[in-house]
């Protein structure tokens, strides 16, 4: 009979429970609970408490691919607080140097004439860094990418892409 309880209260058990969640408290003292890391405003993340793991720990196991496939639909979204995380520090100062520090304004040009369904392929991984390739769609031509990689803080980041 106890078993048939346990049972019967894991069914019942919404899945929100068994998922990632983030909790923080805003300016105001409104507490917050979300399923999205990213709907986390980025200066109250560091104060954010969750049931998982680690935020670090889950990006350090995406591999340059799902990272590349990652900034790349956060980029289509207008999220660009999400694809600067997917990017190495030294790419966000190269490309903020050369907008005189306008990053957000450089992502929405860089955003504006990016190609759809992109596919990454040919991924090679030489100890801390890698490569792949990127393909798509730019209007009625297929264009590819040369990406370049680099392990930062445990994580891959985009450090170089080159679309041709």
């Amino acid at each position: 009979m106890r078993i048939l309880i346990i049972l019967l209260a894991l069914a019942l058990t919404p899945t929100f429970a068994f998922s990632a969640y983030y909790k923080w408290t805003d300016e105001e003292g409104l507490t917050h609970i979300t399923d999205d890391f990213y709907k986390v405003p980025e200066h109250l993340r560091n104060k954010t408490k969750t049931n998982k793991k680690s935020s670090a720990s889950a990006a350090a196991s995406m591999k340059p691919e799902k990272v590349y496939e990652a900034y790349f639909k956060a980029m289509k979204g207008n999220k660009f607080d999400n694809a600067k995380e997917h990017m190495s520090k030294d790419l966000i100062n190269k490309i903020s140097d050369r907008w005189s520090g306008r990053l957000d304004e450089a992502l929405k040009a860089m955003r504006s004439v990016l190609s759809s369904n992109v596919r990454v392929t040919d991924v090679k991984i030489t100890g801390k860094k890698a490569t792949a390739m990127a393909w798509g769609l730019s209007g009625q031509h297929e264009s590819w990418a040369d990406i370049e990689f680099i392990k930062e803080d445990g994580a891959w980041k985009i450090t170089k892409e080159t679309w041709h």
